[in-house]
């Protein structure tokens, strides 16, 4: 009895204490709440190597640090007590940037049919700071001009008390030329002689967060909506661009979503897995013009095998659970956002619901960390960088009850494949290249990026 007793007690470890260094600006519980583990935890000696692995990993992920090594102190093997000691270096938290994008979707929309038209370019400046107080707090400021005027600023708190945070955001924004209508699964633009602003955009939120321990996330929030659309498009374009005629659009939204996240690098998962689920209710109180309530389920998944491998998959489902006639502004599917279709990426396909399954089987075929020499900030000189060999597979069906005639692609099923190759660099910017086929026969080469902080 008593030997069986002291062969389990050797199979486990306690954490006695906890420490940090290199941490300059962030602050302890930033990081603290980042891991999962903490003082007391019993940890299973052959899974302990993993652990810390995992946490290292995930603590690069955040985007605060650009290197992370955690180490284990004073093992003390009478009592199966250890110290665990995390070291971080800090990275380039402040973010001034000069804004120059495309309005349109992609890089191959604002070639073939704008023709590069500099008129479809958004330029400003922004400052985005990732760790404002030192508790991974966000601020955002962004003016910008062009195609669509744009003014923003945003606040992120994310460790207020005791899990809880806070995040406010106020956009306004102008354009002179607008999408009123999808035809042929194409956005249809209209663009005034007097060059006037066509569409004002107002909207303000309050959000509530609560994060019960390093992966489970609640968000409640609270949204006003306020949209002016010149008399012109409603009467003469389009008469559901915010339905009925109107020219006006105002409403309140109430916002849920649940978060479980597991993913190892966000913007590039090479590990993990994601949960999320969202309800929107648009219109109550005195906004009885405009009326419904939508529901989204997403579920991610990427595996990493033979050291240079990783599969992803990921599924998305929403449906309106109103059966009503919805804004033509709010009809967006796939083509926006984050929501796309391999070998679509010359088409928008609007609906009221729809489901969408994304596949990749990624091979890594080069990682390398660099380091820049003195005369590159000392934040800076780390320098990650990957390249992946990539083939995509997804299908889709997107419901249109309203407009089935004019756009062929709602309301079927839907599917493309093709091969690409994406470059990271520093775990929040990508670059990637595509050569994808849909299910109409037609083939192209696309190029894509982005960025995230």
């Amino acid at each position: 009895m008593w030997q069986q007793i002291a062969f389990t007690q050797k199979d486990f470890v306690v954490i006695s204490l906890l420490t940090i260094q290199g941490n300059d600006k962030t602050k302890p519980e930033a990081i603290l709440r980042e891991i999962d583990f903490s003082v007391n935890d019993t940890i299973e000696l052959i899974n302990l190597a993993s652990v810390l692995l995992e946490n290292e990993k995930r603590l690069k992920s955040t985007g605060l640090f650009s290197e992370v090594d955690v180490n284990l102190k004073n093992w003390n093997p009478d009592v199966q007590e250890v110290n665990v000691h995390i070291i971080v270096k800090e990275g380039w938290y402040i973010y001034p940037y000069v804004i120059f994008e495309l309005a349109d979707r992609n890089f191959n929309v604002w070639a073939n049919e704008f023709d590069y038209s500099i008129q479809r370019l958004n330029y400003g400046v922004a400052l985005t700071h990732i760790n404002f107080s030192g508790s991974k707090d966000k601020f955002k400021a962004k003016l910008q001009f062009g195609f669509t005027g744009k003014y923003e600023m945003s606040y992120e708190y994310p460790y207020f008390k005791n899990g809880w945070g806070f995040s406010s955001n106020f956009f306004y924004a102008y354009n002179k030329e607008i999408s009123y209508k999808t035809f042929e699964n194409r956005p249809l633009f209209y663009k005034a002689e007097d060059e006037r602003n066509l569409l004002s955009q107002i909207r303000g939120s309050f959000a509530i967060t609560k994060r019960k321990n390093a992966y489970t996330f609640h968000t409640a929030r609270l949204l006003y909506f306020y949209g002016k659309v010149d008399s012109e498009i409603p009467s003469k374009l389009n008469s559901n661009y915010f339905l009925n005629g109107n020219s006006v659009l105002q409403f309140f939204r109430l916002e849920y979503e649940f978060t479980y996240n597991k993913l190892r690098y966000p913007l590039y998962p090479e590990y993990g897995y994601l949960w999320r689920i969202n309800f929107k209710k648009d219109g109550f109180g005195s906004s009885k013009k405009y009326n419904n309530t939508e529901i989204s389920a997403e579920y991610s998944k990427h595996l990493n095998f033979l050291k240079r491998f990783i599969y992803s998959t990921r599924l998305k489902i929403k449906g309106n659970l109103q059966r009503n006639r919805i804004p033509y502004l709010y009809t967006q599917a796939l083509g926006y956002n984050n929501d796309n279709l391999t070998g679509y990426q010359l088409y928008v396909i609007d609906g009221t619901d729809f489901i969408l399954m994304n596949n990749s089987l990624k091979f890594n075929i080069f990682r390398k960390d660099f380091y820049f020499k003195k005369w590159v900030p000392k934040k800076l000189r780390p320098f990650n960088t990957q390249i992946f060999l990539r083939f995509n597979g997804d299908m889709s069906y997107v419901n249109e009850p309203f407009n089935r005639d004019n756009n062929p692609l709602s309301n079927t099923f839907l599917y493309g494949f093709g091969p690409g190759l994406d470059f990271i660099f520093f775990h929040n910017m990508i670059l990637t290249f595509d050569f994808s086929i849909n299910k109409l026969g037609e083939s192209g080469f696309f190029v894509g990026g982005g960025f995230q902080f």
